[in-house]
């Protein structure tokens, strides 16, 4: 799913043009007019797309049940679950369940599920 985000930007290169400052810029400027191309569907869930994220991320940074677990999604460590007991474990868990359902469904209610709506985005920019 990640990747689907940003393949609109490269479009049809072979490779990131990133290398360069004018490339990187051109890049950010895709990704931007890719998915900031203001829909009705993204006019609609904004408002409640933005209070549930933040939501989310404040049960990750303050749940008692999770310590340290906020931390852990932001860095390299992969192992969160060692030094945790089960029930930490379980909790963490459901948590991630109820982020990746998040996750779908934004890209449900943005219509974004399908590679076709990119590309729909697309032609809207002009790209």
């Amino acid at each position: 799913m990640a990747f689907s985000v940003f393949e609109p930007a490269v479009g049809l290169r072979e490779e990131c043009e990133c290398k360069t400052f004018a490339g990187r810029d051109n890049y950010f400027k895709n990704l931007w007019n890719t998915w900031w191309a203001p829909t009705p569907e993204m006019d609609r869930f904004t408002a409640a797309h933005t209070t549930r994220y933040e939501e989310l991320l404040g049960k990750a940074r303050t749940d008692k049940d999770m310590p340290g677990f906020f931390d852990a999604m932001f860095s390299a460590k992969a192992d969160w679950k060692t030094g945790h007991n089960p029930d930490q474990i379980e909790s963490a868990i459901r948590f991630s369940s109820e982020l990746i359902e998040f996750i779908f469904t934004v890209f449900n209610q943005l219509d974004l599920v399908c590679r076709k709506s990119a590309l729909i985005l697309m032609r809207k920019v002009g790209r």
